[in-house]
């Protein structure tokens, strides 16, 4: 729900404010250290300390002098099998007679053994939610460029009230000049393509995302298999062996991934399901595919084509959807988005 977007301006509010010395570390950073010094040291390397022997000086001031200032993020304690990590260095915190530091750890909700539950019994758990419509429309009037709510689209708010996804929804508003502009599966493919472009490790080493042209691999995959398996606009029993064949034996691997990227949902259940806003984007993604492959043809020829290759599997919602989304991924760059002739434009109209 953007427990990283939060805990973001949470921090910059305690260095601003508060005078806080804050260590962030992703979950491919700090999983497998031993203790809280090698976490200080590794927090103070990505800060930009490179000299082996100040950082080393610098973590014995961080955990004794500055104890009291100092907070480290440990980003994605439900990823790469960070949670033994967790576990160990909470159990060094409580052995110590004072705390050196505090620790603040984000993940998503994840199964605690009995004996594992009672080390998180002092941790204080702050669940991010989506906000609320009041929340909502605090976060709007906050804004450099104040926004009304009745300028936030139906169709927008669901993906709005998610913190990462609100910041990616009012860029993309301005970017294109109105929210009118903005649908949430437009919001989704910038958020990826974003994620892409800054390594995020989850996206890149994790599902092995390296490129907007990956991006549309998988999701045009997705699109494939949820037109065999007759995928329509609801979850579908047969969701599981779809995911399977879209995304191979790596499936069980990347599932809680692919979670996070909102692209499956209920990734825990017995029948995790596609998300349809993301098999959306891939239809989009092949309509411009197949669009731009047909130069030859009349636009109605074309447009006869396109309808046909999606009546059987999405409702008509879905399908003047996919239609838009494909219209608006031809705003992007070339290479991050479709790149489509005035006659396919029009075929899509």
């Amino acid at each position: 729900m953007g427990k990283s977007w939060v805990t973001a301006d949470f921090a910059i509010h305690l260095v601003t404010n508060h005078g806080a010395l804050i260590l962030w570390l992703d979950s491919a950073d700090w999983t497998g250290l031993p203790n809280l010094e090698e976490i200080v040291d590794a927090g103070l390397m990505h800060a930009g300390f490179s000299d082996q022997y100040q950082r080393k000086r610098l973590v014995r001031k961080a955990l004794t002098r500055w104890s009291n200032r100092l907070l480290i993020v440990l980003d994605g304690t439900n990823e790469r099998g960070a949670q033994e990590t967790a576990h160990r260095l909470l159990a060094q915190l409580h052995a110590a007679q004072v705390a050196p530091c505090r620790l603040l750890f984000t993940t998503r909700p994840i199964l605690l053994k009995s004996d594992e539950r009672s080390l998180w019994n002092s941790a204080r758990q702050i669940p991010v939610e989506c906000f609320s419509e009041e929340e909502l429309c605090e976060a709007l009037r906050r804004l450099p460029n104040p926004v009304s709510r009745a300028d936030l689209p139906d169709g927008l708010v669901e993906v709005a009230k998610i913190p990462r996804y609100f910041r990616r929804s009012i860029e993309l508003g301005e970017r294109f000049k109105s929210l009118a502009n903005v649908s949430k599966e437009m919001v989704l493919w910038a958020d990826l393509l974003a994620k892409v472009e800054a390594g995020d490790p989850q996206v890149v080493e994790r599902i092995g995302w390296n490129s907007a042209a990956d991006i549309k691999r998988a999701l045009i995959n997705l699109a494939d298999a949820a037109r065999s398996h007759r995928i329509g606009p609801t979850p579908h029993s047969n969701s599981y062996s779809l995911l399977q064949e879209c995304f191979g034996e790596k499936f069980e691997q990347i599932r809680s991934d692919l979670a996070e990227q909102r692209v499956v949902l209920e990734p825990t259940g017995d029948n995790p399901s596609p998300s349809m806003e993301h098999v959306v984007l891939g239809f989009a993604l092949h309509l411009g595919r197949l669009a731009a492959k047909c130069p030859q043809e009349s636009i109605p020829d074309l447009a006869d084509r396109i309808r046909r290759e999606l009546e059987p599997v999405l409702s008509q919602d879905q399908l003047t959807e996919s239609l838009f989304v494909a219209l608006q991924l031809s705003t992007f760059p070339a290479a991050q988005g479709l790149s489509l002739t005035s006659k396919a434009r029009a075929a899509l109209l």
